[in-house]
């Protein structure tokens, strides 16, 4: 089936499933269809994906997704990621990659212009990321163009339940422990160099769509906030609004921690240029550098919102300086920085309570906001060694290794903890958080711009205001954002910040121009309902249950200050709501009716006996 363009190669699953993380997912699906294993088993597939936009010339659509089965949670896992690697790996003649079986020994997969060689890594096992990385883009430099490195550190070759994976520094694969995966396989790095372009269908609806959508993003507020300021722009909002978690989730407001942590405090202390992923004008990352002190970092990539939110909100941690030695450190060991920050909140709290004493941890005073011990936790976990081995299980598994009330602290679904914005603050996050396939996500549905504000989709119904801390009506919105942010997010691979400005009349648009296919926005919706329903499926095969679509305690005890007081989802209305929409049994279970229409009827045998 000839694909025409935006596709390297052909695939008969795209038209089903447009690119990305929607084709992992059928790949998948084929391999647990064919029997049953582990997260670490040599059989569980390591699948890269790009969508039909990445290595274009469109703006923010660099992005490409890493998936298998999560060491962490023991269920569908998938991890989201920009950079250079995903449009390298086009110019090279490859939509994706999937990797199976284990190698004997340390290696590393290099693949070029017509071919792919497994190359020995014994002299990079156990070295940082940041070496790796430039170890062998150096080495496999062609011409004068470096060659892009994705590669694990040490917390991924020693087993932390939520290693990451790194390419250019910068650019992180963090969620759902991809890096462990990658690690049992014995695979320190895949290693991309090409030179040929990614065909495009429609040359002029190309450069009409590319112009539209740069002007929309020239026009937005969001976008510019984010040029001058990196993520860190969504603190100074987020904390008005009740969004950022502080202290685990207990406070509502905490003035000594945003004058030190807002954007205004890191561009003054810590930044010291800006950077970008592929083709994009956004220019969000920042590179920081800290010369004096305790906590010195050398000039490179710095902290972004999540890690600022879940190494110092989180930890009741003022010390800004400190965050951005433990992000640079966390990079290095390959690390979720949300998983890792959220742990660390997670064990203070306990020690606070007595549950975990000095005796366990080896000496470190684990009381709330002490940096040294917070930059100390990343090493051990990075080195898996002493109390690290423990915070190496994520936050879940450690509650159940400590008991005596530890899950009541906990925030988290299905095992993966929640990012740094608070479904208190915007009930339709909570649905998603709740009925998210891989568990606790933002990035695979829309709601974070259409509840704050900073996007509407009329052309899909959604064309808002929606009032953020109310339950009313959020299970069609999040239904239909959760639908077009798993086409446009995880399988067109837009970037999260660019979508608060393109329209879904300008995603249909930019998949038209790349690949000639012709969707429409009604294909295209069914398409995202499609890849939904289908990772739902995949995690119902490997043990989840509606049991499972809830937040924690901790998630829906009512704050007494700061912009989400007194706000709490209505779960209940929320998910009897959904799973009408949805088509879902009262179970939670996709119900035949749902698979026959979606053309997932196979699904059916693989969910009846957990795997």
């Amino acid at each position: 089936m000839d694909l025409g363009g935006g596709y390297a190669g052909r695939m008969l699953r795209v038209q089903r499933f447009v690119g990305g993380c929607g084709v992992a997912a059928g790949l998948f699906a084929d391999h647990v269809a064919a029997g049953r294993f582990g997260p670490t088993d040599p059989a569980n597939p390591l699948i890269v994906m790009t969508g039909p936009l990445c290595g274009t010339s469109l703006p923010a659509v660099a992005r490409f997704t890493v998936s298998s089965r999560s060491p962490l949670t023991g269920l569908w896992g998938e991890s989201n990621v920009g950079g250079y690697f995903g449009a390298e790996l086009k110019f090279a003649g490859l939509d994706g990659i999937v990797i199976v079986g284990r190698a004997a020994a340390p290696a590393y997969l290099f693949v070029h212009d017509g071919g792919a060689e497994l190359e020995p890594a014994g002299d990079l096992w156990g070295k940082d990321a940041y070496e790796v990385c430039d170890l062998l883009a150096a080495r496999h430099r062609c011409d004068t163009k470096p060659a892009q490195v994705f590669t694990i550190g040490p917390a991924g070759e020693r087993g932390a339940l939520y290693a990451a994976i790194v390419n250019r520094k910068h650019h992180v694969a963090g969620r759902t422990g991809m890096g462990t995966v990658m690690g049992s396989k014995n695979l320190k790095a895949v290693v991309v160099s090409g030179r040929a372009a990614v065909p495009i269908a429609d040359k002029r609806l190309f450069e009409e769509v590319k112009k539209r959508v740069l002007q929309k993003m020239r026009d937005s507020i969001v976008i510019e906030s984010l040029r001058e300021a990196g993520t860190l722009a969504v603190m100074d909002p987020g904390i008005l609004m009740g969004d950022v978690p502080i202290k685990n989730w207990q406070v509502g407001e905490w003035d000594a921690g945003y004058e030190a942590l807002c954007s205004t405090s890191y561009g003054n202390r810590l930044q010291v240029g800006r950077k970008t992923c592929f083709a994009c004008p956004v220019v969000c990352k920042r590179e920081v550098e800290v010369t004096e002190g305790r906590f010195k970092v050398a000039r490179g990539a710095g902290p972004e919102y999540e890690t600022v939110a879940s190494r110092g909100m989180l930890c009741f941690n003022s010390d800004l300086e400190a965050v951005a030695r433990a992000s640079e450190l966390a990079n290095r060991y390959g690390l979720d920085t949300i998983t890792l920050g959220a742990t660390i909140a997670f064990a203070m709290e306990c020690f606070e309570h007595g549950l975990i004493t000095t005796e366990q941890t080896g000496g470190l005073d684990l009381t709330w906001g002490n940096a040294e011990t917070i930059v100390r936790c990343v090493e051990l976990t990075g080195e898996q060694e002493g109390f690290g081995k423990l915070l190496g299980l994520g936050s879940a598994r450690m509650a159940d290794a400590i008991g005596r009330g530890a899950h009541d602290f906990l925030a988290c679904v299905r095992k993966l903890e929640a990012p740094m914005h608070d479904p208190r603050a915007a009930h339709g996050m909570g649905l998603a958080y709740a009925t998210g396939p891989r568990g606790a996500c933002h990035v695979s549905s829309l709601n974070m711009a259409l509840e704050h504000g900073m996007n509407s989709y009329p052309e899909i119904g959604l064309d808002g205001p929606f009032e953020e801390r109310s339950s009313q009506g959020k299970a069609r919105l999040t239904k239909l954002a959760q639908d077009l942010g798993q086409v446009a997010l995880t399988s067109a691979s837009v970037c999260q910040h660019a979508a608060s400005a393109f329209g879904a009349s300008d995603l249909r648009d930019m998949l038209d121009a790349v690949t000639g296919v012709g969707w429409t926005l009604p294909e295209l919706m069914e398409c995202g309902e499609r890849i939904w329903m289908l990772k739902r499926a995949l995690s119902h095969a490997l043990g989840s249950t509606g049991a499972d679509d809830r937040l924690t305690r901790r998630m829906l005890t009512a704050l007494s200050s700061g912009g989400a007081s007194g706000s709490v989802p209505d779960m209940e209305l929320m998910l009897g709501e959904y799973y009408e929409l949805r088509g879902l049994d009262r179970s939670g279970r996709p119900t035949r009716e749902t698979l026959d229409r979606l053309g997932l009827a196979d699904l059916a045998g693989i969910m009846e006996e957990p795997r």
